[in-house]
């Protein structure tokens, strides 16, 4: 899942997130043996250069990290909670690449599947509302992907291309069940982004969703509706548009309203800005 570098602001949101579910292209470096202390490097195809840290049980970087490294790791925590990041992050990595459209990403760890990694380009950190709302759509993926989420049974593969492997009864299942099962083979593959294919189903669908880039796949939309659940009001009329019935079926889930609130609280009303 990463964020990329948002084309278009529609009802207030802005911001392009993709799941990815494994990272591809990196190669790990040396590192120094006799300097425990500092972070090991990897090279992405996006981003170039990632310095890499672990996550320890208390939620701490291992190596320790300082400047804006650290700086974009607290606020990360911030927006998760310190406890949640020590249970579900592995590894934090970090690059700095103006050039690239990706902002961060989250993925599953393939250390152990219930942990995963979260990567962020830098160069995001410049405007500190697109980092906060970057991070908080990232957050988004990983509640949706949490424990009691996932349907590990192998029948989802039986499933329509569009739905994930979700379990019944989770927040991607019901979501897709609600706002993607109608579709039908018109909708594209939750597995396999394609621009052209997002951009040719957002030009038939464009009132559907609250950015073009949340038509690639369930996840997405998802993920971008919960950004806009916790930074805009509540919808006074679920029913006056799709959007508005996403942002409503967040409403609906207790644990998600609250995780809403506690974010309002932890940073004010979020400002949502035109980039």
């Amino acid at each position: 899942m990463s964020r990329t570098v948002p084309s278009r602001i529609a009802s207030a949101l802005a911001g392009v997130i993709a799941l990815v579910i494994a990272l591809s292209g990196c190669a790990l470096l040396e590192q120094d043996p006799s300097s425990p202390d500092v972070p090991r490097i990897e090279q992405d195809e996006d981003l170039g250069e990632l310095t890499v840290y672990e996550v320890d049980t208390a939620g701490e970087l291992v190596p320790a990290a300082a400047g804006l490294d650290a700086e974009v790791w607290d606020l990360f925590r911030r927006v998760v909670t310190p406890a949640y990041a020590a249970e579900r992050i592995l590894w934090y990595k970090v690059g700095d690449d103006p050039d690239s459209d990706l902002l961060a990403w989250v993925v599953e760890s393939e250390e152990d599947p219930e942990l995963w990694n979260l990567a962020v380009n830098l160069s995001a950190a410049e405007d500190e509302e697109l980092l906060l709302l970057t991070l908080i759509h990232e957050y988004a993926h990983l509640l949706s992907m949490g424990p009691g989420q996932t349907d590990e049974s192998g029948d989802c593969l039986a499933r329509p291309a569009s739905a994930p492997c979700a379990e019944d009864g989770g927040y991607l299942a019901a979501f897709h069940a609600r706002f993607w099962a109608s579709y039908g083979e018109e909708a594209p593959a939750y597995q396999e982004a394609d621009d052209a294919v997002t951009a040719a189903f957002y030009a038939d669908h464009e009132e559907d969703f609250v950015s073009e880039y949340a038509a690639t796949n369930v996840g997405e939309d998802f993920a971008e509706v919960f950004t806009a659940f916790v930074a805009e009001p509540r919808p006074s009329d679920p029913g006056e548009s799709r959007v508005a019935a996403k942002i409503a079926f967040m409403w609906e889930w207790p644990e998600l309203v609250e995780i809403r609130e506690r974010l309002r609280s932890e940073f004010g009303d979020i400002v949502w800005v035109e980039f």
